[in-house]
């Protein structure tokens, strides 16, 4: 079976840089939601066309879950933002229902871009050759990994303009 989400996917971003040239308000706003749910299906149809099964075709569940979970996880970082004030939004809807909508759609491709990027990595047969030594980690490396993870998890929040860096920790 030819992996028909492919197309559909340029098609998806095809209307989209339409509507986006045609400087059509509102519409245009929803450029990045066109982009990236069309990239996410042509990446998807190459896992696809390259091992035979991806998300779309035999693990939608796992896809959906993906899609599910995105959401609450980039609201964490929306959280942070609030008061490390780091990043911004332009062009959004107007009206808050439809923000809120578009918002929540755009956070969920934020997992399934990572997990469909590792599967094209994985499916491409990429780092597999790759072996080196397991590191050694004791309990002095799981006790200094787990204080720099507080650390991530307070310091952006007490030290802003010094630690934003960290919230990606």
């Amino acid at each position: 079976e030819k992996p028909w989400w492919g197309a559909a996917g340029a098609v998806v971003i095809g209307i989209g840089g339409v509507l986006l040239a045609m400087d059509i308000p509102f519409w245009n706003t929803l450029w990045f939601l066109f982009a990236w749910i069309g990239f996410l299906l042509i990446l998807d149809a190459v896992i696809y066309s390259l091992q035979g099964h991806s998300f779309v075709r035999g693990r939608r569940r796992e896809l959906g879950a993906r899609l599910f979970w995105s959401v609450p996880y980039w609201c964490l970082f929306e959280a942070y933002n609030l008061r490390l004030e780091n990043w911004y939004y332009v062009f959004l809807p107007h009206n808050e229902v439809v923000q809120g909508l578009f918002a929540f759609a755009a956070f969920a491709t934020v997992l399934p871009a990572c997990f469909f990027g590792a599967e094209l990595f994985k499916a491409l047969g990429w780092f597999e050759d790759i072996r080196w030594r397991s590191l050694p980690v004791n309990r002095g490396v799981e006790a200094a990994l787990f204080l720099f993870g507080i650390a991530c998890i307070v310091l952006p929040l007490a030290a802003p303009k010094y630690a934003f860096w960290m919230v990606w920790g």
